[in-house]
């Protein structure tokens, strides 16, 4: 369902930045006839969406291109990415310190077993094991460090693509037609940096 839901939230996007197909012409026929296309391709979890209520929410104030860049890019990035990769990070930190910490007891108490013949020490050396074997399946599980790569890449691809673009702004303004090719393919590229993140994610999940 979030890949339906990202999709979705990718057309209206470009349709509020009035790009690509949304360039003329009837733009909220073309935005329903696509939105269509994308909840047909997912027909067989509509039993799944029986009894929500979707959430009110206000369309983002993007008109063009440039209000394109400033709530959907950056906010992209600076909202979600970079924090999210922040986050993935210190929880891989928190468990890298906690596996540290248990195999330094560990080692404690299977000395102080080995020395002394503590039967409790030894059976706590178990325990805590056991403890660490818990503590890393739940990092692999929950797949800290590989979402702290992706969220970092998308935000480094995306900023490269608006550094790109900053860069030859000038030259794609110097004829119309070339400009609006430009943004065209600007923030289709954009919108397929953000999807194939959203699309690895998903099949990670369903891979593990």
């Amino acid at each position: 369902m979030r890949s339906v839901s990202e999709a979705l939230k990718s057309e209206v996007y470009v349709a509020l930045a009035r790009a690509d197909v949304y360039r003329q012409g009837d733009i909220d026929g073309t935005l329903l006839d696509r939105a269509d296309r994308v909840t047909a391709q997912a027909g067989d979890l509509l039993h799944r969406t029986e009894g929500l209520v979707p959430r009110q929410r206000r369309l983002p104030l993007v008109r063009d291109v440039g209000s394109y860049v400033a709530i959907r890019l950056t906010g992209q990035i600076r909202d979600y990415y970079r924090p999210r990769a922040a986050l993935m990070s210190r929880r891989c930190t928190a468990v890298r310190r906690c596996e540290v910490s248990l195999a330094v007891v560990a080692s404690g108490l299977g000395a102080v077993a080995g020395v002394y013949g503590t039967d409790s020490a030894a059976l706590w050396v178990a325990t805590v094991t056991t403890v660490t074997a818990t503590v890393t399946a739940h990092a692999a599980a929950a797949r800290y460090a590989y979402q702290e790569l992706e969220f970092s890449r998308t935000a480094a691809e995306l900023e490269s693509l608006l550094a790109r673009r900053s860069a030859g702004a000038g030259a794609d303004r110097e004829q119309p037609a070339d400009g609006a090719r430009s943004d065209d393919a600007f923030i289709s590229r954009c919108e397929l940096v953000i999807s194939a993140q959203n699309e690895a994610w998903m099949a990670k999940w369903a891979a593990d």
